[in-house]
């Protein structure tokens, strides 16, 4: 019993002895051994090995729970693209500017960029009282005669047609309406050449006063003769109007002309113009752009020999603010649903591929993800039209990483047993498989180095879309092939015999054997295939450079056919100059003055014309031009002093120089005025006057002349004489073979003016150069910022720098 009581004490001896000594005085114990325990346990350690062997079995337990639960990493891969895209989602906006393709992205380009927004900054505060700060929309028609001149009668009227239609619609009159109202003659009448045509003649006759009046509204029937009309532009009384405004810059006076341009805007009631351009918007996408394009494809239809209704006489091109927008969005949209077209054949093809609908639809729908996705990434506020062509591309070249997933899944049968066996089989052969595809995306890249903005974004659009495409194939899409044949198959098997052919179509396979056959039959015989390859390629390479030496603009895009309006109207319209629609009105009612009335506010000045048998328009230049001159009826031979202003119509005065002209002139005086002492000319020069128009009555003709207001001659009499006091008179001589009746109030003098020839003169007025004046804006003090997200910028804007010293 004492030894059985005395076991324990041994036991207990024998555990304290092998327990640690106490440790020593004066002695740290390890800390170290301290640290093995944590919280009364051992803690976990991560050594390098221990790293490199968690990344090594990474693979293995990836492939395992994707074996097992497929559906699970297919539900957590759809939950993320069903979360970014919503969160990331931006309503698209498409850059409408077809220029931009036509515009390098240069140093000197991002400098002028810099200095046209600089340009809107120059004031700090806008001001809401100065019309030229508001927003105009403007609205450019371009006509072009089909046959001879755009002056036609015919070809008038049918502008003028055209141009009510337009403003008689609700909508026009609707924002016409809305607009500025210091500015609604923009819209109505707007600025029309046929408004000058067709006068409403508010005089039928000449009044007391020697003028009668006009209203140019372009609401006549009878028009006015198109050389006043060009004479009245010219001389500049019509300003802002001119006629460069409607015709092209390098139209000159009395020559004709198959172009012609009306411009039309509305301009924003204030500064906040947000709900003018929404009705505006409404107002394009609703009536106008219908109404335009209908009218354009009526001037194009053929004449119908056999009908009434004969299209109009002329070819009509249009432009306009958010007009061209929409129109390239309508092209676009309509471009769009032809992409419905490869995607549903990319479809079928994925079909007979993959020998499944469920794996096509499959592969499709993650197809469509991939354009939406790659949409968020791009970097742009506007998306470019050349980021469209991208989505057509996509849906042709992003089914290759999917084919190359299924084909590589189905060889792995031969590799593996197992199912996790077989997705390392497929991950580890993709990597080698999917590297082409990888380097065709980064190759898209590489346009980041164009000088074309647009050709930068579609680079970025269509390798991020490829790359997604590869993403896509490998995370979502293998999942996908699992569930396929796992789960799907085995039910299939349980349907109609004619439900599984059409949805695995596992059994068409095309005949490959008889194929092949061919192809051997035909190696055999390399001449003739050599040959006959020779040949195609020839013919090919031949059809290829006459297609592109063909078109005008080989290496410009565009994105309408060379027969659309844009297109074809776009080398007409830079025959014009660059106007936009005017701050100011032109005189809306004018007077046309009778020649020696001296009224000061005539437009031009109007007589009938004197039958003189003549049918010269001018005297010829080696001959010396007779004048008919004519005199005021009341005597100034009472005057001791007589003061006469001498006015000339006809091209020779202006053609010769003063100096040539004034000795004439005080040599007709002195004939005229035979008792006069002494007859001096002023040393003020001599200045042109509104032209005359001389109108024959009986057959409408009429010829326009220029009238020259010499200096103020002064003649001296001698004493004694009825009066000491000096008189004023204006004489009238008209130095052309067109010469207007006797004015009211004066009589046909007893002498007539002579002006020389021009080939014994010389100086010719005509050999003198004209000023021209250019304006140069210089801006100071700004900076160009420029950053990796402006190599996708469309505009860049300009920032003061603070650090600009003006000294």
């Amino acid at each position: 019993g004492g030894d059985a009581l005395a076991a324990p004490k041994t036991g207990e001896a024998r555990r304290s002895s092998e327990e640690e000594p106490p440790l020593p005085a004066l002695q740290r114990p390890d800390q170290a051994k301290k640290k093995k325990g944590c919280c009364g346990c051992k803690c976990p350690t991560l050594s390098t090995q221990g790293v490199i062997q968690l990344l090594q079995d990474a693979p293995q337990f990836y492939c395992e729970t994707l074996a097992k639960r497929p559906w699970l990493y297919l539900i957590f891969w759809v939950i993320v693209v069903v979360v970014v895209l919503p969160l990331t989602w931006r309503p698209i906006s498409v850059d409408t500017d077809v220029d931009a393709y036509r515009r390098a992205d240069s140093q000197t380009a991002r400098n002028h960029l810099v200095y046209l927004d600089s340009l809107n900054s120059m004031q700090a505060v806008r001001n809401e009282s100065v019309l030229g700060q508001r927003t105009t929309l403007k609205l450019e028609l371009l006509y072009e005669a089909k046959d001879g001149d755009v002056f036609s009668e015919s070809v008038l009227r049918d502008i003028r047609a055209f141009e009510q239609a337009l403003r008689s619609l609700e909508g026009w009159s609707k924002l016409c309406n809305m607009s500025e109202p210091a500015l609604q003659f923009q819209c109505s009448p707007g600025e029309s050449f046929g408004n000058y045509v067709w006068p409403k003649r508010l005089d039928n006759f000449l009044t007391a006063g020697g003028f009668f009046r006009l209203s140019f509204d372009g609401s006549a029937s009878e028009r006015l003769p198109l050389d006043a009309v060009v004479a009245y532009l010219r001389e500049g009384r019509a300003f802002p109007h001119e006629l460069q405004v409607f015709l092209p810059m390098a139209f000159t006076e009395g020559s004709s002309s198959r172009l012609l341009r009306s411009i039309f805007g509305f301009t924003a009631p204030s500064l906040d113009d947000a709900d003018f351009r929404r009705n505006y918007q409404d107002f394009v996408e609703k009536q106008l752009y219908s109404a335009m394009k209908e009218v354009v494809l009526f001037t194009r239809r053929p004449v119908d020999p056999s009908s009434w209704d004969k299209p109009p006489s002329m070819q009509i091109y249009f432009r306009g603010d958010l007009l061209d927008d929409y129109e390239v969005l309508e092209a676009l949209h309509g471009d769009m649903l032809l992409a419905i077209g490869p995607l549903i054949l990319s479809l079928i093809l994925a079909w007979i591929k993959f020998r499944s609908g469920f794996l096509a639809l499959s592969a499709t729908t993650l197809l469509c993800f991939t354009v939406l996705l790659a949409y968020v990434i791009l970097p742009v506020e506007k998306v470019s039209l050349a980021s469209f062509l991208g989505v057509f591309m996509i849906f042709g070249l992003g089914f290759s990483s999917f084919f190359r997933m299924h084909e590589i899944w189905r060889r792995s049968r031969l590799e593996a047993v197992e199912h996790w066996e077989r997705l390392m089989y497929l991950y580890t052969a993709a990597g080698r498989e999917m590297l082409p595809v990888v380097c065709t995306s980064l190759c898209y890249f590489l346009l980041l180095t164009s000088n074309l903005v647009p050709l930068r974004e579609f680079g970025i659009f269509i390798g991020t879309s490829m790359l997604l495409a590869v993403a896509f194939a490998l995370l979502c899409f293998v999942p996908i092939l699992l569930l396929h044949e796992v789960y799907l198959r085995p039910c299939l098997r349980r349907m109609s015999p004619r439900v599984v052919m059409v949805l695995e179509p596992a059994h068409v396979k095309p005949n490959w054997e008889m194929l092949a056959s061919k192809i051997m039959l035909l190696l055999r015989r390399p001449k003739p295939l050599l040959a006959g390859t020779a040949l195609v390629v020839f013919i090919c390479s031949v059809t290829a450079l006459a297609v592109t030496a063909a078109q005008p603009y080989p290496e410009l895009p565009e994105v309408f056919p060379h027969d659309h309006h844009r297109e074809a109207g776009r080398p007409l319209l830079q025959t014009f100059r660059h106007v936009n629609p005017a701050e100011v009105a032109a005189p809306f009612t004018i007077q046309m003055c009778e020649p020696g009335r001296n009224l000061s506010s005539c437009a031009l000045h109007w007589c009938d014309l004197q039958n003189t048998g003549s049918n010269l328009t001018s005297w010829p230049s080696e001959q010396a031009a007779a004048c008919s001159c004519y005199a005021p009826l009341g005597l100034t031979t009472m005057c001791s002093n007589i003061t006469v202003s001498m006015t000339i119509s006809g091209s020779r005065a202006t053609s010769l120089s003063e100096a040539t002209v004034v000795p004439q002139v005080e040599a007709f005086m002195q004939t005229h005025f035979p008792d006069a002492d002494y007859v001096e000319t002023s040393s003020a020069t001599s200045r042109r006057l509104q032209s005359v128009v001389l109108e024959d009555w009986p057959t409408g003709a009429t010829h326009v002349d220029p009238m020259t207001e010499m200096p103020q001659i002064s003649l001296g009499f001698p004493t004694p004489r009825l009066s000491t006091s000096s008189c004023h008179e204006t004489h009238l001589c008209y130095c052309s073979p067109k010469t207007c009746t006797n004015p009211t109030g004066y009589r046909r003098t007893t002498s007539d003016l002579s002006l020389p020839a021009l080939s014994t003169t010389t100086e010719d007025a005509t050999s003198t150069s004209s000023l021209t004046s250019s304006e140069v804006v210089v801006l100071f003090g700004i900076s160009k910022p420029f950053g990796l997200a402006d190599l996708l910028a469309k505009t860049i804007t300009a920032q003061f720098d603070s650090t600009f010293d003006p000294a």
